[in-house]
């Protein structure tokens, strides 16, 4: 993929999030019975949501730093895939809902 296509929709549509949590939302949380499930998920599958510099970013596997939540994805990711995706659409006020 080019860098014009590394943003959330391009993510959605390569790998598909799984909405398997207690809330049934694409994101997990980092803790609890969240967390137990993303550490039980195939390390292909696990996504970090990270904030850097007031950017959020999606980055391939199991992170803890600067991380504010986990995504599932439905398709495994490979080598040839890019390892970071930028423009996520999650800020404060929709990261609630």
């Amino acid at each position: 993929m080019t860098k014009t296509d590394k943003n959330f929709d391009a993510w959605l549509e390569r790998f598909g999030p799984s909405k398997m949590n207690a809330e049934y939302s694409e994101l997990f949380e980092t803790y609890g019975d969240d967390l137990k499930r993303v550490k039980k998920t195939n390390i292909k599958c696990v996504w970090t949501l990270v904030e850097v510099d007031d950017k959020r970013f999606l980055i391939p596997g199991f992170h803890l730093v600067n991380r504010l939540n986990y995504l599932i994805a439905s398709h495994p990711r490979n080598e040839t895939d890019d390892a970071e995706w930028d423009e996520v659409p999650f800020d404060e006020e929709n990261m609630d809902e």
